[in-house]
């Protein structure tokens, strides 16, 4: 049995995302995630970005304490692994949380 060598534990959590290109503004895919930890997520599609690309990454999270509100969470990120079945995405420094009405 292989061993998860991990950094963070990921959670099976299916949020609403946008992921676009970082540095064109170009290639936006909405999608939703199938895991997330504190350094990265998984997107299960069947038009992955390539390897190495930069990329932004914004989450749409529900407000616990105002229901039917959002915010959303905007992180940049570099994909990591592009397979057929979907593509990870590690995420860099830094994140930016904002409300949504």
């Amino acid at each position: 049995m292989q061993k998860d060598m991990r950094r963070f534990e990921r959670f099976d959590l299916k949020i609403p995302a946008q992921v676009q290109v970082a540095t064109s503004g170009a290639g936006v895919l909405q999608l939703v995630t199938k895991n997330v930890s504190a350094g990265g997520v998984f997107f299960p599609t069947g038009n992955p970005f390539s390897e190495g690309l930069h990329v932004v990454v914004e989450l749409l999270l529900s407000r616990r304490r105002e229901p039917g509100k959002k915010a959303r969470v905007k992180v940049e990120g570099d994909v990591l692994r592009s397979i057929p079945e979907g593509m990870a995405i590690r995420f860099r420094e830094g994140y930016s949380i904002t409300a949504v009405a």
